[in-house]
């Protein structure tokens, strides 16, 4: 949960000063408003990019930008309230919830996020996932209770954290983490400019295997913005960590508005067929798009140009009744106006989005 703590140390800070930012309990429940979702776009892991990724300095300002790229993974988390969530009796010390879908052509999945929000910290309860598959309903619960943040936080804050993961007898790994809030500036990202605080992570994986023991360190940074951005980039090479160097692993996460067809996320199975108006619309340069069906049905939903001629297969298989949310990224297309179509069995509708770069 290492990055998610970025995100919600990054959401709102109350001092215009940008060396004397604070980040406090009140800021985390703002996060966490209904209404409210964190868009990620993330780029391809094995991809490398050139970036100068600045210096610790808690005195003067620097400014960054992130590298142009393809984010062909798009997500989107939306916060909801305890009681729209079916599985809130089973984390009672929980405060706050976030719903998030998952799946692929071959099964549908929904998850569920629990965390508690208390005066001097936030704590992730655990999580539920509900997978459906022609052949299987099951859900998958964790209720490993994890520490996540402490506040008050500010520009020179140092988070560190231990975690352990178990494989088999004499095989396990523990992860040695601390995140420093190290310098401050201005960061352009795809969606504008923004004053940012840097964070930079240091990780030391210890590989536990029978006696032997091995180690792997791993340095990244993230930018924090007062809007609710923030931007991630892992250095290549442990021992580059300043000034210009080679990076791999971009996403950047935004704070966005959830119109009530996503938030609203059903539960039940629906009684209609549907389809959403993508949001947001206009984007740049990924959107969502949201839909429903009350039966089994072989789901086709595809983007289309003005000219009829198929730009992308968004879903091309058997769905089981539920409601949906499906990540369209269109970095590689042109601005202007495009179509989306989805078949459902007799169910046949059409929408348009427009994409402006």
């Amino acid at each position: 949960m290492k990055s998610f703590s970025l995100l919600l140390f990054s959401l709102f800070v109350s001092s215009p000063i940008l060396a004397q930012l604070t980040f406090t309990t009140t800021d985390i429940s703002n996060m966490f408003a209904v209404g409210k979702g964190q868009k990620q776009i993330s780029a391809d892991d094995t991809v490398t990019y050139t970036m100068n990724v600045g210096v610790a300095s808690g005195s003067q300002a620097q400014t960054w930008s992130l590298p142009v790229a393809k984010y062909p993974d798009t997500s989107l988390s939306t916060n909801v309230t305890l009681a729209s969530t079916p599985f809130a009796n089973q984390f009672p010390l929980a405060t706050h919830a976030q719903r998030f879908p998952a799946g692929d052509t071959s099964f549908t999945a929904m998850g569920y996020i629990y965390f508690r929000i208390a005066n001097d910290s936030l704590l992730l309860i655990g999580t539920a996932v509900s997978i459906h598959t022609s052949e299987l309903d099951t859900t998958l619960f964790d209720s490993a209770s994890q520490f996540i943040l402490k506040m008050p936080v500010s520009l020179g804050t140092v988070i560190t954290s231990r975690e352990s993961s178990y494989s088999g007898p004499g095989d396990y790994t523990i992860t040695n983490s601390t995140e420093t809030c190290d310098a401050f500036g201005s960061i352009t990202l795809p969606n504008g400019t923004f004053q940012c605080l840097r964070t930079t992570s240091v990780d030391i994986d210890e590989n536990h295997t029978g006696a032997f023991v091995s180690r792997d360190t791993s340095v990244n940074f993230s930018w924090l913005t007062k809007e609710g951005n923030i931007a991630h980039a892992g250095a290549t090479n442990r021992f580059e960590t300043s000034g210009t160097i080679s990076v791999n692993g971009l996403s950047v996460t935004e704070l966005v508005d959830v119109p009530l067809a996503v938030r609203d996320g059903q539960t039940t199975v629906p009684n209609t067929f549907g389809l959403s108006q993508n949001f947001p619309n206009p984007f740049n340069p990924s959107t969502t798009i949201s839909y429903t069906i009350p039966t089994q049905s072989y789901v086709m939903l595809s983007v289309f140009n003005t000219l009829g001629q198929k730009v992308a297969d968004l879903v091309n298989g058997e769905k089981g009744p539920g409601s949906y949310d499906v990540a369209f990224d269109a970095a590689a297309l042109a601005s202007g106006v495009y179509l989306y179509r989805i078949q459902a069995g007799s169910f046949v509708q059409t929408k348009k989005l427009v994409l402006m770069k």
